[in-house]
């Protein structure tokens, strides 16, 4: 299942596991506007204000200042969370597919500027819980292509080609 970084040009400017081990994302270079993406296809389970203190209303999950953020459910259960943002472009329940734009970049919650916050977890208790560092996702660059893998043939016959050139020297 493809896994894609929330950014279209990520530029990471802080690692997951920083500040005592309590990011558990990592944060994107943006421009307030830019398209925030959806890093997988799934079902959207939250979309809206943290509240900045306190539990979200109907839900055990306390919030931790990151404003408006987007929660998409993959088919398997793993949760891709995006923060900070400036607009919605998507609402609960919503089937949302890799690479669609979910909203813009913003500053909004406890923020020093414009960025993406970008983590993946297993479950919804977002003060530990069982997240995942995006880093060990392996994610891609939306619209990039992935290059083709070399046919097996052809790094066969241009072995043979060294080795008889060796040969013939």
């Amino acid at each position: 299942m493809t896994v894609y970084w929330a950014t279209l040009n990520p530029v990471i400017t802080e690692e997951a596991g920083t500040r005592g081990g309590t990011h558990m994302g990592v944060d994107l270079k943006a421009n307030r506007g830019d398209p925030v993406i959806a890093p997988v296809t799934g079902d959207v389970v939250y979309a809206g204000g943290d509240g900045a203190s306190g539990y979200l209303p109907g839900t055990n999950i306390w919030a931790n200042g990151e404003a408006l953020v987007v929660r998409i459910r993959r088919a398997d259960g793993l949760i891709a969370h995006v923060a900070h943002m400036y607009t919605l472009d998507v609402g609960v329940g919503q089937h949302v597919t890799a690479g669609q734009r979910v909203g813009g970049a913003g500053d909004t919650g406890w923020s020093t500027g414009v960025h993406v916050h970008q983590e993946f977890r297993w479950d919804l208790a977002w003060s530990g819980g069982n997240w995942v560092n995006p880093r060990s996702m392996n994610p891609a660059v939306y619209g990039t292509p992935t290059p083709p893998a070399p046919h097996a043939g052809a790094k066969r016959k241009s072995m043979r080609r060294r080795r008889r050139k060796q040969r013939e020297d």
